[in-house]
């Protein structure tokens, strides 16, 4: 017999996924199930190596730092949390021997998260029936935010031109057409904003931060769904404490906090009945409990189906009533198209007409400048509106280019690609690159890399068939354009540093770098990304479990 609890509990996250009121935080456990394998196109129950949790994580970095495992035993760390394992990684690091070591502890811990961003990179392309199942799921269930401690960007492969990607650095802010996904602890595209040492936890749970005193009410005024998650992290616990504290006892239609608990047990083994966390009783959904729920399970996807169906059923039920809310929102939809200057089909025709009706060596800079600068309203709606089809239109004009390069004598669409691609990378920001276009940027650059040199080099394999692209890349090398790149470039190394199939483009990585150190007088811009591109070599043979061990060859 279906447990009336569980029903309720179900009934209870649609109503406030119905009425805007559900959020989702989600730890490493979720990024661990969406990277899990499918062999022979059935899911595999293994956990997937690539997707490590924070332990796991931190011994990896152990590895490809070069430092010495036996001190970081069981033994060695017992009593001591991860993010002081993290701070003992940073000393460690000043006190090698290497001459590379870095000097200073702000040194090693910035090393320390640009090795995390390298490990990072690798969970970036998920199995495509795993993203569509999730990009349904989350569709369905309609979260108003997600907040996350895990560093990838996974659930922005998902929800796509649909999310908002929110820094430590940053504030919570509400869109009308993207979810904020606001990663707490940092992300792998920007190392800096990584929280992972003692020090960057002190700071972080300190009385002025920003998200201390944020995360409270999102967890008081919302629904919240704990998923991969440990409610006795301190960032759950104090979040509670300090929401409890505020709100006091006694108030009415408060939503609970939902723990939903992943046990690598049989089905049987499961508890069916929601139950209190503190106290493990089972629970009276309707009593207007407010505590902290827990709900298990033994797979994540047959919980997220669960809940994904309850919400479905709830707004078919409430369709009647809701009648005059959904004119509501068809009205808003029609007063929005009727004020953006372009619809979507109008934004592709305006790209073509300003850049396929020219020349293709037209300059990308000046067309999509036109995109995003020309029209003030345009930019600020383009991201939420219209990115999907710009996307679609970035990625579909990449592939073409980089295939016509490849027919007899069309040696000119190399160049082509390369302008292309400096035109993307140079207009729009680095954190506006979503996963899907920017794997495609780093797949396309990897391809015509091969028929790269740089200018001054005269044993060029390809000069013939890469001359006017070698001298695009060359001239992008040594002009002021690259410094607004650089966070691009950081990326992109990161992702062929941790992903194996990318040698090529990664050397040909260093030695534009070389290249633009000795060619520009007294630049020291990139001294510390080629600093860490060294550094990845000089550790080659201590590699053991990344993509790097058959990327980075003596």
């Amino acid at each position: 017999m279906e447990n009336q609890q569980r029903k309720a509990l179900m009934d209870l996250i649609a109503r406030a996924s119905y009425q805007g009121a559900l959020g989702i935080f989600a730890g490493a456990g979720l990024s661990i199930d969406m990277m899990r394998e499918r062999k022979n196109g059935i899911l595999s129950k293994d956990r997937n190596p690539i997707a490590l949790s924070w332990p796991l994580l931190l011994r990896e970095c152990i590895d490809i730092l070069g430092l010495d495992q036996n001190d970081y035993s069981d033994e060695k760390i017992v009593g001591l949390g991860y993010p002081q394992v993290a701070s003992k990684i940073c000393r460690d690091l000043i006190n090698s021997e290497e001459d590379t070591a870095p000097q200073t502890y702000p040194e090693a811990a910035l090393l320390l998260k640009r090795v995390i961003s390298t490990c990072v990179a690798r969970y970036q392309i998920m199995d495509e029936v795993t993203r569509k199942d999730y990009e349904r799921w989350l569709e369905c269930i309609d979260p108003q935010w997600l907040i996350t401690t895990n560093y990838d960007l996974l659930l922005e492969n998902v929800l796509g031109s649909d999310s908002l990607i929110i820094t430590p650095n940053e504030r919570y802010v509400q869109t009308a057409f993207q979810k904020p996904i606001c990663h707490i602890h940092g992300t792998g595209i920007d190392p800096e904003t990584i929280v992972i040492t003692n020090e960057d936890y002190y700071h972080f749970f300190s009385a002025d931060d920003y998200w201390q005193n944020r995360l409270p009410f999102l967890f008081q005024e919302n629904l919240v769904l704990m998923v991969g998650y440990d409610i006795g992290d301190n960032n759950v616990s104090i979040a509670i404490e300090k929401g409890n504290n505020t709100y006091g006892t006694g108030v009415i239609d408060v939503f609970p906090a939902i723990q939903i608990k992943y046990r690598r047990v049989e089905e049987g083994d499961l508890r069916k009945e929601p139950y209190d966390y503190y106290t493990g009783a089972d629970i009276d959904v309707n009593s207007n409990f407010n505590g902290i729920c827990v709900i298990e399970t033994n797979d994540l996807r047959t919980i997220f189906q669960e809940i994904s169906d309850a919400c479905e059923y709830y707004r078919v039920c409430t369709q009647d009533g809701a009648a005059d809310t959904e004119d509501v929102e068809r009205e808003n939809t029609s007063v929005l198209g009727t004020l953006t200057p372009f619809s979507d089909e109008q934004t592709l025709e305006y790209l073509k007409e300003r850049v396929l009706g020219r020349e293709p060596e037209y300059s990308w800079r000046n067309a999509l400048n036109g995109v995003f600068s020309s029209n003030q309203y345009f930019n600020s709606v383009l991201r939420a509106y219209n990115q999907p089809i710009l996307d679609d239109y970035l990625i579909s004009n990449l592939a073409s280019l980089y295939s016509e390069s490849r027919e007899d004598l069309q040696f000119p669409y190399y160049d082509y690609t390369i302008i292309y691609l400096l035109g993307i990378i140079e207009v729009i920001p680095n954190r506006y690159i979503l996963p899907t276009l920017f794997h495609k940027i780093c797949q396309v650059f990897s391809d015509t890399s091969r028929f790269l040199c740089l200018k001054d080099e005269g044993h060029c394999r390809h000069k013939g068939k890469g001359q006017a692209a070698s001298d695009t890349w060359t001239g992008f090398l040594k002009s002021d354009r690259i410094l607004e790149c650089k966070d691009f470039l950081w990326r992109m190394v990161f992702y062929y540093a941790g992903n194996g199939g990318y040698e090529g483009a990664f050397s040909f990585i260093e030695q534009s770098l070389r290249y633009r150190r000795d060619h520009i007088s007294g630049d020291f811009a990139f001294n510390d990304l080629l600093s860490y591109v060294e550094l990845l070599r000089s550790y080659r043979d201590k590699i053991t479990n990344l993509a790097l061990a058959s990327l980075i060859r003596p």
